[in-house]
């Protein structure tokens, strides 16, 4: 089985993030350092020229050259100012790019990989599932001065870059004691915080460890699929919210890991990053009105797939209970959301006049989606313009020159001038 790996990095920050601690877990044992299927794939790193220059003098760079084929993508057309947009036009182009492969993996330059992930989640593809999700938890940098990964021997050093193999289990430790801001406004009882986004739920198991149910799940690994016609269509939000409910329609195909034991992958934030929770617990009315903004019919059925965090054997003497108790009592909590977000509009525009709102706000954002815009596949061959449908005039060459620019996702903003500007250029053709 072939895969194509897509990272998208800029800026000093995410470079230092990744060659310091990004990477160093991807090229672990159980990830990419003996990837069985290394022959065939690639990791395609989609830059700048001036953070490519700095990945290429890497030591450990080039121990990842040795260890899987490695392209390089150029961000100088896409638009840098938003960083979500950003990521999204250059993820896409990685999606264009991937004909020739069976899967695509999605790496953020600050993911930190335990050992195994990510043959674990390769392994899956290979079983036929078509998409591997799951809640990535966001800490903070000072986890890898945290005794257990400090004191653990999880660093080898190396003339041509240090590799960190840190186990699942210890991964979660250490996470439960430097995490973001943002992880204590997740908790749906027991702390007096929340966040103005709630796209994870969490339930904490006393000495056991932490139980996720979540609306919006990281497309860690999805396959190449040529026959869905959304498969290269475009989005600039983000993949798990805009892209993944667009490809697909049910989870019957997705594998959900259901214990960190099986997968453990975090994301590292700035202490100030952005969400900070608020003062006042998480209440139900709080979750609704978010979901019915930013969760799509797909997202609902992620909320029914638990996801148990934890440093210690799930099988041990009486965590099975405790676990059993938790699933139970969050299915409980994520049934009466699953149960409100079906009132229907005639209901809650009077029974929740917020919930309507942002019902009505999501219909807004997404109108775009009727008059989807989507790609072919990039097969590396240089396109040639036939002198009968080339167009001429200024205006032609005018249009051809603005198709081409990165400044014409605004238009998706606005289907109306997206149909009118196609309308145009099939007209001149």
């Amino acid at each position: 089985m072939r895969f194509l790996f897509v990272t998208v990095i800029w800026g000093a920050k995410y470079v230092d993030d990744f060659l310091k601690y990004s990477l160093p877990t991807q090229l672990a044992w159980g990830n990419l350092a003996d990837f069985p299927w290394a022959d065939g794939s690639t990791y395609l790193i989609i830059t700048t020229d001036e953070d490519r220059a700095r990945l290429r003098s890497s030591s450990l760079f080039k121990r990842l050259e040795r260890n899987i084929t490695v392209k390089f993508g150029d961000l100088k057309d896409t638009p840098l100012h938003n960083k979500y947009i950003g990521v999204s036009m250059a993820q896409l182009e990685g999606l264009k790019q991937s004909s020739d492969y069976d899967a695509v993996f999605f790496i953020y330059p600050d993911f930190v990989c335990a050992t195994g992930t990510i043959q674990y989640c390769a392994q899956k593809m290979v079983d036929g599932f078509d998409a591997v999700m799951f809640p990535v938890p966001a800490v903070l940098e000072t986890i890898f001065s945290d005794p257990a990964i400090r004191d653990n021997n999880v660093v080898t050093r190396s003339i041509d870059g240090d590799i960190i193999a840190i186990p699942p289990r210890l991964l979660v430790d250490a996470s439960m004691r430097n995490f973001h801001p943002m992880i204590s406004g997740y908790f749906v009882e027991g702390v007096e915080k929340h966040n103005i986004g709630t796209a994870y739920m969490m339930w904490d198991v006393p000495e056991y460890g932490w139980l996720f149910r979540c609306f919006h799940l990281h497309p860690f690994c999805i396959r190449v699929d040529k026959e869905n016609p959304n498969f290269l269509v475009e989005f600039n939000v983000s993949l798990d919210e805009e892209y993944v409910p667009r490809v697909f329609g049910s989870v019957d195909r997705i594998h959900f890991p259901d214990v960190s034991d099986l997968f453990a992958m975090c994301s590292l934030r700035e202490p100030d990053s952005p969400p900070q929770p608020q003062e006042g617990a998480v209440r139900v009315d709080t979750i609704i009105n978010w979901a019915e903004e930013y969760a799509s019919l797909v997202h609902r059925d992620f909320v029914l797939q638990p996801f148990i965090w934890t440093h210690r054997s799930p099988e041990e003497e009486g965590a099975l209970k405790r676990w059993s108790q938790a699933r139970q009592k969050s299915l409980r909590y994520v049934d009466t959301i699953r149960e409100r977000l079906n009132t229907p509009d005639s209901l809650l525009r009077f029974e929740n006049h917020a919930a309507f709102e942002a019902r009505r706000r999501r219909r807004r954002r997404f109108q775009s989606w009727r008059i989807p815009i989507r790609h072919d596949f990039d097969t590396g061959e240089v396109e040639q313009n036939s002198p009968d449908i080339l167009p001429t005039g200024r205006l032609g060459r005018f249009l051809i020159w603005l198709k081409g620019r990165p400044g014409i996702y605004k238009l998706r903003r606005v289907p109306g001038l997206l149909y009118l500007w196609r309308r145009i250029f099939k007209r001149l053709r």
